[in-house]
């Protein structure tokens, strides 16, 4: 089980953190707060750069994962 959290910075740049779990450990550019030392993560523009991102990560931890469903998740919000 884990959790990517889309955070969003005063200046509107976005990244992605690790909310909980250790599937994504071995990914670069994501926040990872409760690790040390901490590494700035990777910076994106806008909230749909960080998003496309974040379900790139997903779709190589969950192979079987429902993209469209996801997608017209977040299309509702």
């Amino acid at each position: 089980m884990c959790g990517l959290i889309l955070v969003e910075c005063v200046d509107g740049r976005w990244f992605i953190e690790v909310d909980f779990g250790h599937d994504f450990d071995s990914f670069a550019g994501i926040s990872k707060p409760k690790y040390s030392p901490y590494v700035a993560p990777n910076f994106y523009s806008n909230r749909e750069g960080a998003l496309t991102k974040a379900l790139e990560l997903i779709r190589q931890v969950h192979h079987n994962i429902n993209v469209n469903k996801i997608s017209d998740y977040i299309k509702e919000m």
